[in-house]
């Protein structure tokens, strides 16, 4: 055995040691029906590991950061609460929203408001919903399987901490924005494992706003899991919003089954973290589904964002359509891997990918891999990607009326950003996410 394999095995031995001194706290926490579920997602996690390079999926975005993490974690339960000065500061914060804070992995119930609810819908932390038998061991995990896997999924089956749950049954809709928030303290520990679960019933609908910060840096490791199922006409949106430090690892799994008529939007803005990766599946299993996946990565210094997207039409008469958008500063990389599946059921589908990038230096690299694997004959799936610097005669246009250079290539940015905040349904967060663009544009050393 290589001096290379013998580390990887002792990093890997590293995680299965956390694994067995976290079993108390295991079945105290989420209870021991979960524990099966927890240990088959460790022994995978062991067999496979972490991808590498060689990897067709992972071929553009190396791991090796993650060879500097010891895995720690808080397991006596020393967890301090952020003060209101702490917190009061990020965004949404002041916003009468429905807040579920999580610290360190674990919910914060002085942080936390949960506004009264229509009958019909729970709304609380994953764990909560266990104790009390509003979702099942079984039902945990039941979208990641299979073909829907990768490999950070089965690492989270086994360490997972607690997360959002939310169920709204036939008709429900759910009071006010779903407001959730992942704080990182760094005192309890330099891993965290989210996980949430999400069922939306028949013409239900919701909106959630994800959002992950960290009060300090730190080399911090973050994988998140969630499940998302859209029964028939229901209607979902969800904004995550990811602004974590440079010296940070963030890795979200997002996998989403949507049935009949189903409509829904989920949006991601990435302006953080040394190295991201979002992994969104979606399975279309029914016939009229109407989805938009949006994303906005902004990159600096080093950072690598990386997003990996599946859609799999199942059924026909369904429409997708994915627009991402990157702005690149400094040597940061982007990546973007993209396909889309029409099944042989799969007729009448309208699907369509965008991805567009704008490099602000030389130095950027940006990975895109736009694919479509068609099985049906009667479709209309298209699928693009551009890469390229700002325009000179629209810059050249706006300074011959007066404008400054680095005002007009301000402008010219937040306009590229605007095609992705526009998208956004809720008004009040859309106008407050266009403000973090503006400030984020602000901070990247082109334009100061």
């Amino acid at each position: 055995m290589t001096s290379t394999e013998t580390s990887a095995k002792d990093k890997l031995g590293a995680y299965e040691s956390l694994f067995n001194s976290l079993l108390p706290w295991f079945s105290d926490h989420t209870g021991n029906e979960l524990l099966d579920f927890r240990k088959a997602g460790l022994q995978e996690f062991l067999s496979t590991g972490f991808p590498n390079l060689k990897d067709e999926d992972w071929r553009f975005t190396s791991l090796k950061p993650l060879n500097d993490i010891e895995p720690l974690t808080d397991t006596q339960g020393n967890r301090s609460t952020p003060s209101q000065s702490e917190v009061e500061n990020l965004p949404f914060w002041k916003n009468n929203y429905n807040k579920l804070v999580f610290v360190d992995g674990y919910f914060c119930d002085q942080l936390s408001n949960i506004n009264d609810q229509p009958k019909g819908v729970d709304l609380m932390p994953l764990s909560a919903a266990i104790k009390l038998g509003l979702v099942r061991a079984e039902e945990i995990g039941q979208y990641t399987t299979d073909s829907n896997a990768n490999y950070f999924v089965p690492l989270n089956d086994a360490l997972f901490q607690d997360g959002l749950f939310l169920r709204a049954a036939k008709g429900a809709s759910v009071n006010g924005v779903v407001q959730v928030v992942y704080l990182s303290t760094g005192n309890s520990g330099n891993i965290h494992f989210p996980r949430q679960v999400v069922i939306m019933g028949e013409e239900a609908s919701a909106t959630v706003l994800e959002q992950h910060h960290n009060l300090v840096g730190g080399h911090l490791f973050k994988n998140e899991v969630s499940e998302i199922f859209l029964g028939e006409r229901s209607h979902f949106e969800c904004v995550k919003l990811q602004m974590e430090p440079e010296d940070s690892l963030h890795f979200g799994s997002y996998f989403i089954h949507a049935t009949t008529e189903s409509q829904f939007k989920f949006h991601s803005l990435d302006a953080g973290a040394g190295l991201s990766r979002n992994t969104l599946k979606t399975h279309l299993n029914g016939t009229h589904i109407n989805g938009v996946l949006n994303g906005l990565y902004l990159g600096k210094g080093k950072q690598l964002s990386d997003h990996h997207m599946v859609v799999e039409h199942m059924q026909p008469n369904c429409e997708s359509h994915e627009y991402f958008n990157g702005i690149l500063d400094d040597q940061a990389r982007g990546v973007f891997h993209g396909r889309i599946f029409v099944d042989q059921k799969g007729q009448k589908t309208d699907a369509k990918q965008t991805n567009k990038n704008i490099l602000l230096t030389d130095d950027v690299v940006v990975d895109t891999k736009p694919q479509l694997e068609i099985y049906a004959d009667d479709v209309k799936c298209t699928h693009g990607a551009t890469i390229g610097q700002l325009c000179e005669d629209s810059l050249f246009y706006m300074q011959a009326r007066g404008i400054p250079k680095r005002e007009a290539r301000r402008m010219l940015i937040h306009a590229f950003a605007g095609e992705i905040v526009e998208r956004i349904d809720y008004v009040e967060i859309r106008d407050e996410v266009d403000k973090i663009i503006w400030d984020a544009l602000d901070h990247l050393p082109s334009l100061t």
